[in-house]
């Protein structure tokens, strides 16, 4: 008869999964304990406070509404270095798909390998054994009949374990912004019918965020397990001091003795972005014994709405151009114009006009930079293109004409619309609402096209309180730009039209 020799990984997984602390009304009774894993580092480096916060792909293993804030596509993968041969890895997605947001994740839990002797003790060869779980989730803008604005969530998962075979389960999950600083979310975790006496690790939580522009963000969560009784209180900070970086920390209070000694329950951690691309680290020690190092991989959305970026804290619709590329080279084009440097400005404008044709101050620009270097032919070409697009645009319709009948005349001044727009952003996430308004009243004025700058005037409108106001430039945002469901759910959500 064959055994197995005894393997010193069982402490350290009882210590990592908590399984320690089951009720003696529970003995075995739970399954997938390592869903109770944190997943991703920049949760785990907030001290897992993170129902109110989750906002990028890996809000499906935290809170499955999180998702809905998202607006493009968006990865994140971890792995988890645990010592004595395991590890944990993990990678989930999301993207916006039909009236809402689709997610999916995977969990894989690697035992190691172990030997497997005779009854005397000889190693007659090895093994290995592993876990796994994926989940499909979907997440939506709250419909107008519910009483509350945010996002719902909801998530399907299967679990599979090396021995006890496989369990279904649901995740749900709420978000509701209830100023443009503070949200709440409510979740309930790996709930479902138990199985052969055996049931997923069901947890129920709720928590709360406070997020101050270019600072930071805290949160506070409670949370209990159903099956084991054991309820916990997490705190978390992650601070922003550069838009590109972060750093966290935060300490989770199991309400119960673990009897775990050291630094149980503290977390550090640290995030940096890069464009679209990011990596965040997190330390988490489990007692005397062991340790977690996490790190993850993230491509799309940025760290949060704290990081001075540009996206809008509330109500959190994207006012970000649906081309930011094309925004960013046509930025770029200004200041090189700006500095006289023609060849360079008409590069950077012709290649926004390329990622975004509607982009018409770009072709203005490309117009005025043809103009400077002699090109007039190309110079009308180009002015051309952009007054196709935006008509109304009455001094530079003036100007062509008079190119095109030669008299002199000085080229048209850059106009830049989108400078205010970006003004109003910057000052709408201090807070500082008059002044976002006024900016983004400034972008409308000059192109009453900017469905951007639009949106921009309604979320001012609607955080100083003026719902009519708010929903009336939201709808002419619409008027110009269809194509935007999010804002369309919103919209219907605060029952006007």
């Amino acid at each position: 008869m064959r055994v197995q020799s005894a393997m010193p990984f069982l402490l350290l997984a009882s210590l990592t999964w908590g399984s320690t602390q089951e009720k003696a009304d529970f003995p075995g009774s739970t399954r997938g304990s390592f869903l109770k894993q944190g997943m991703g580092a920049r949760p785990v480096g907030m001290g897992e406070a993170f129902t109110a916060v989750a906002d990028d792909a890996v809000a499906v293993s935290w809170n499955p509404a999180g998702i809905g804030r998202i607006h493009g596509l968006t990865a994140v993968t971890m792995y988890d270095v645990m010592g004595q041969g395991m590890g944990l890895g993990y990678a989930a997605g999301a993207m916006p798909l039909g009236p809402g947001v689709a997610g999916a994740s995977v969990h894989y839990f690697n035992f190691g390998n172990y030997d497997i002797r005779d009854e005397a003790g000889v190693r007659t060869g090895g093994g290995s054994a592993a876990d796994f779980a994926v989940s499909a989730d979907y997440a939506v803008v709250n419909p107008a009949w519910l009483p509350f604005r945010g996002w719902s969530g909801l998530g399907i998962e299967f679990v599979s374990e090396s021995v006890g075979g496989g369990l279904l389960g649901l995740n749900l999950g709420g978000i509701v912004p209830v100023t443009p600083d503070i949200s709440v979310g409510l979740a309930a975790l790996h709930v479902g019918p138990a199985k052969d006496g055996f049931s997923l690790p069901a947890t129920i939580k709720a928590g709360g965020s406070y997020t101050m522009a270019k600072l930071g963000t805290g949160a506070l969560d409670v949370g209990h397990e159903m099956a084991t009784g054991l309820s916990w209180l997490a705190v978390g900070v992650e601070a922003t001091p550069i838009p590109s970086a972060a750093l966290r920390a935060g300490y989770r209070f199991n309400l119960a003795d673990q009897g775990l000694a050291g630094l149980t329950g503290l977390t550090f951690g640290l995030g940096g972005r890069w464009k679209e691309f990011g990596l965040d680290y997190a330390f988490q020690p489990f007692g005397e014994l062991a340790a977690s190092h996490r790190i993850s991989l993230v491509y799309g959305a940025p760290m949060n709405r704290a990081m001075g970026g540009d996206t809008v804290t509330a109500p959190d619709l994207g006012a970000m151009p649906p081309d930011q590329k094309a925004a960013a080279e046509y930025q770029e084009s200004i200041s090189l114009y700006n500095s006289a440097s023609y060849d360079g400005a008409l590069a950077k404008a012709e290649s926004a006009v390329k990622l975004n044709p509607g982009l018409w101050q770009a072709w203005q620009l490309a117009g005025n930079c043809r103009y400077a270097k002699g090109d007039t032919a190309g110079a009308v070409s180009a002015f051309d293109q952009a007054l196709l697009v935006n008509p109304d645009n009455p001094q530079l319709k003036t100007f062509v004409d008079q190119v095109r009948n030669t008299a002199p005349a000085a080229a048209p001044a850059a106009v830049d619309p989108d400078a205010e727009y970006q003004e109003s952003l910057a000052l709408y996430n201090a807070g500082n609402y008059d002044g976002a308004l006024a900016r983004s009243g400034a972008a409308v004025g000059a192109n009453p096209a900017h469905w951007q700058a639009w949106q921009m005037v309604g979320n001012c409108r609607y955080a100083k309180g003026d719902v009519a106001g708010a929903v009336d430039a939201y709808n002419r945002s619409l008027a110009v730009n269809p194509d935007n469901p999010q804002l369309k759910a919103f919209v219907d959500s605060m029952g006007q039209k």
